[in-house]
């Protein structure tokens, strides 16, 4: 049995949960490398610190699967849906002072796909939004970022989160098996007029660092959870969600910049109907991976 489309959560609230994301690794870099052993437990820095002039090409894979499931009868009926990003951009470094960088970042293509019996198409407003985009932003040492042009330069699809990039450095040196932590709200509606946000709380570990202190690897690990009050939704229904974070990210120490990053991100809400009580409330599962990798040279 097919769940009819208008019992579906909308798309927007999805797009809500990893939009950042996709901001966030516009401003990325992978240095290839090999992995050899740490040597000693010396503490170093791990800040964003580039050079001027830096082009770095990145390459940005995200997938998107929700999973809904409702019982009717005696049994449980689930659809599945998928959507899949690749976008392509250049960031160059204009400018860097002990506080961080200006970037520039230019979205050279964006490409997507779907599948899944209904379907679930990405906004048409965040492809838009990105392809073909010129966008200025202030980086901190520790990886936040405020765009630097004007909100009126984007679609409202992706105001959201651009001025949201989240911190994942650490403010002060670390030595391997050290940690650190970071929070960010971020709006699970894709509404945030609707108050309906949610707080990343994810833990960093410095894992190790290569034999010349030059490359470090990072691990991450947290939650996603839910405003506890559950936001009231259409018609009466209410949404509790909760989920975790997890990945790992390699930084460049010698160029100042975050390289390698994967990550997943998995939700699963409840949507009850305060008017139907006794009905069977509908669950759905949101997975988010997310692959950056980045080149000298075009893709």
């Amino acid at each position: 049995m097919l769940l009819p489309r208008a019992t579906l959560p909308p798309v927007r609230q999805t797009f809500g949960l990893f939009a950042s994301g996709v901001c966030a690794v516009l401003a990325s870099a992978l240095i290839p490398g090999a992995v050899v052993g740490q040597r000693g437990s010396r503490a170093v820095s791990l800040a964003i610190q580039p050079r001027v002039g830096d082009t770095i090409r990145t390459r940005i894979d995200q997938r998107m699967q929700v999973t809904v499931t409702r019982r009717a009868a005696s049994s449980d009926t689930s659809l599945t849906m998928t959507s899949s990003m690749t976008v392509l951009s250049r960031n160059i470094v204009q400018m860097v002072d002990d506080s961080g960088a200006t970037v520039l970042i230019i979205t050279d293509s964006v490409a997507v796909s779907e599948s899944g019996i209904a379907g679930m198409p990405v906004p048409e407003d965040l492809i838009r939004a990105l392809q073909g985009k010129r966008m200025r932003m202030r980086m901190t040492r520790e990886g936040s970022a405020k765009l630097l042009d004007s909100p009126d330069l984007l679609a409202q699809g992706a105001q959201s989160f651009v001025s949201q990039m989240p911190a994942m450095l650490p403010a002060r040196r670390v030595a391997p098996g050290d940690t650190w932590s970071h929070a960010m709200t971020i709006p699970i509606t894709g509404q945030p007029e609707a108050g309906g946000t949610g707080t990343i709380y994810a833990v960093f570990r410095l894992d190790s660092l290569t034999s010349s202190g030059d490359r470090a690897f990072i691990s991450m690990r947290g939650t996603v959870d839910r405003d506890s009050s559950a936001a009231e939704m259409a018609e009466g229904v209410t949404r509790a969600s909760s989920g975790s974070v997890s990945g790992s990210l390699q930084f460049d120490r010698k160029r100042g910049w975050l390289s390698d990053a994967e990550t997943t991100i998995l939700v699963k809400s409840v949507l009850h109907k305060a008017s139907a009580p006794n009905q069977a409330p509908m669950r759905f599962q949101i997975r988010v991976t997310q692959r950056i990798r980045t080149a000298k040279k075009a893709w």
